[in-house]
This record gives C-alpha cells, sequence and structure tokens, in this order.
C-alpha cells in the first residue's frame, strides 16, 4: 500500500470546507517548488504534522486533527521570521492587522524558553514564541494571509542567502568563504537571534591573514576560538542583556558595532544595539577625572624627557606612547578604540 501523503490525509480527515481551503494552501505550497515531511519522531509520530521546506531551510508547520487540540481541525504554524523581512515588505499595511491577530503567543510549553520580544509589522510584543504566527481552522482570509507569509518567509531565505553571505563581504575571498560557513552553522541554531561581523574583515581594511571576529547574539554567555583554512575565527557569544550592559559600562565596547555588518537579525535586537552603540558614540563627552589623570600623567612625562639621555627619553617615548593616543581621543570627547581600531 502507497504512504499516504499531506493531501490524502487532509482528504480523509477534514470536512469539505476545511479541505477546500487546506488543499489550495498545499497547492500554493507545492507551485512554489516547496517540499513536505511528515514528522514521525515520538512526539508528533501518532499524529499529522508536516514541515514544509524550501530546501533545507523550513517554511511552515502543518498539523491535521491533533487529537490534544480537539478544537483545532488544521493549523499552520510560521517558522520564526525575521522583523526586518516583515517590515520590508510590500504586503505589510495589508496584512498587518492580521498578522497581529495571528501572532504565536507563548503557551509556556518550554520548547521556546518562556516567549520573547518580537517587533511585528511595527508592533511590539512581548510574549511570541518560536513560531512567529499560528493560524487556527484558516477561512478564505487567513488563506490569503498564509499565502503572503509563506511568500514573505522564501524571500527571507533567498536573500538570506543571497545578500546575507558573500556579497555583504568585501574583505578578502577567503575570510568571506569561511564566515559563510560560519554563519551557516549558526543561524541553524534556534537560540542564535543574530550574526554580526565585526573587526577589519567587517570594515573593509583586511589583509590576506586577517582573523575574522564574530559577535553572535543568543542565551549564552562565551568566548571561541579555532582556526579553519589557517584563519583564526574569534566568536564572542553573547547574551542581549550583556550586551547592553557592557555598553553602558565600558565605552571603548561601542567600536565593536559601529563598522560592523549584520549578517542575521532574527527579531531586531542586535539592530537596537548597534542604534545603541551608535547613540553612546555621538553623546560621548570624556569625564574630567580621566582628562585630569591624563594630563598629570603626560605632565610627570614631560618632565623626566626634559632630564633624560638620548636612551631614556626613547624609552620613555615608547612605554607611554598610548597615553599620548588617549590624550587624542579625550579631548575630542571619543572614547578610546582598541589597538586595531585606532590603528585604522
Amino acid at each position: 500500500m502507497a504512504e499516504m501523503n499531506i493531501k490524502d490525509y487532509i482528504n480523509r480527515e477534514l470536512s469539505s470546507a476545511d479541505r477546500e481551503i487546506a488543499l489550495r494552501f498545499v497547492h500554493y505550497l507545492e507551485d512554489n517548488h516547496l517540499t513536505f515531511y511528515k514528522d514521525n519522531c515520538d512526539c508528533w509520530k501518532d499524529k499529522i504534522y508536516y514541515w514544509v521546506k524550501l530546501e533545507d531551510k523550513c517554511i511552515c508547520f502543518i498539523a491535521v486533527n491533533d487529537p490534544d487540540e480537539k478544537d483545532n481541525r488544521w493549523t499552520v504554524w510560521s517558522d520564526d521570521m525575521g522583523s526586518e523581512w516583515l517590515e520590508k515588505s510590500h504586503y505589510a499595511d495589508e496584512i498587518k492587522e492580521t498578522a497581529w491577530k495571528h501572532i504565536d503567543h507563548c503557551g509556556n510549553c518550554g520548547s521556546c524558553g518562556g516567549g520573547r520580544r518580537k517587533v511585528i509589522f511595527g508592533k511590539e510584543f512581548n510574549d511570541v514564541c518560536g513560531c512567529t504566527f499560528r493560524v487556527d481552522n484558516p477561512d478564505l482570509e487567513d488563506l490569503l494571509f498564509l499565502e503572503k507569509m509563506t511568500e514573505i518567509r522564501i524571500k527571507e531565505i533567498q536573500g538570506f542567502r543571497r545578500s546575507g553571505r558573500a556579497e555583504m563581504i568585501s574583505g578578502p575571498i577567503k575570510q568571506r568563504n569561511i564566515f559563510i560557513r560560519e554563519l551557516e552553522n549558526l543561524t541553524n541554531d534556534r537560540t542564535v537571534s543574530g550574526v554580526l561581523l565585526t573587526g577589519s574583515v567587517a570594515c573593509g581594511c583586511a589583509s590576506e591573514n586577517s582573523d575574522i571576529d564574530i559577535i553572535v547574539l543568543c542565551d549564552r554567555h562565551c568566548f571561541e576560538t579555532h582556526f579553519t583554512n589557517g584563519i583564526l575565527v574569534e566568536t564572542s557569544f553573547v547574551t542581549y542583556e550583556y550586551a547592553v550592559e557592557k555598553l553602558n559600562a565600558e565605552p571603548m565596547d561601542v567600536y565593536h558595532y559601529l563598522d560592523a555588518e549584520i549578517a542575521f537579525d532574527r527579531d531586531g535586537r542586535l539592530s537596537e544595539i548597534m542604534a545603541l552603540a551608535k547613540q553612546k558614540y555621538e553623546s560621548y563627552h570624556t569625564p574630567q577625572k580621566v582628562r585630569d589623570g591624563l594630563y598629570h600623567w603626560l605632565m610627570t612625562v614631560k618632565i623626566k624627557l626634559e632630564t633624560a639621555d638620548v636612551l631614556k627619553k626613547r624609552y620613555l617615548a615608547h612605554i607611554n606612547a598610548w597615553k599620548v593616543l588617549e590624550a587624542v581621543w579625550a579631548v575630542n570627547n571619543k572614547p578610546m578604540p582598541p589597538a586595531g581600531t585606532a590603528y585604522r
């Protein structure tokens, strides 16, 4: 006996009205060359639950007559969708009201860790589940929303592949290709909400052997390094709260973000951090205590230079050069950058 497909289940399980809408949606998905995979894991093996994918990326999920949800004859969930892709869609004004109605609010099932803050078509929600939208028992109006949601998600995946990778980086081809592979691995992790390329590769001044600096917004805080094809890859994993805390506490930290490139921003929070860094940089004023300390230090060095021999003068100039640079930035009311940024 041939294995049943999703259309077989729809024809068997749903009434005529639901069947018509469900089959129309499935045909729309097929017309867009999407693939259906029945989930037979322990959680879903006795249920009718399908993943809908574009190659290896998920578009949405479909459940039919889930016995645990007696009121729902069939349900469609979107995958996690990026706030920026929703905002830039030309459907935004047309579907935003319907989208807000179908936000998948966290039900504390444990799958998403309690929901998170997300901006959807310009409106902020604080408890959005891992699946951005959920539509139970879709009617004809909902069908139009589901089709547009699918189109946006397809464009998000295709746009991410085209412009979110190679074209984004203007650095050496070796670093570009390594970063593409790193980005692929990171964005397959559902705990990762943002990936930022920073350092010399991001600002376009990398050399052939420059390392790759990455900041990852996620649910943990750690630092990892490894070599790929002879290139050092340094990745800082930070939470949103930790990143904001560091920006408020350490003025130098703004430089990690000023010349950086966002490669992935699932919920818009990485863009918020970038905006905060820019605001901190533009409004920075050197504290008087810092000015006084630098003045005292350099005046002491000046006195020593006046009585030193040639060798000692060279030594004093060498070991105090960084203090001179600090003073240059201080008098211009800018935070002192890291050494590599100061050189650039």
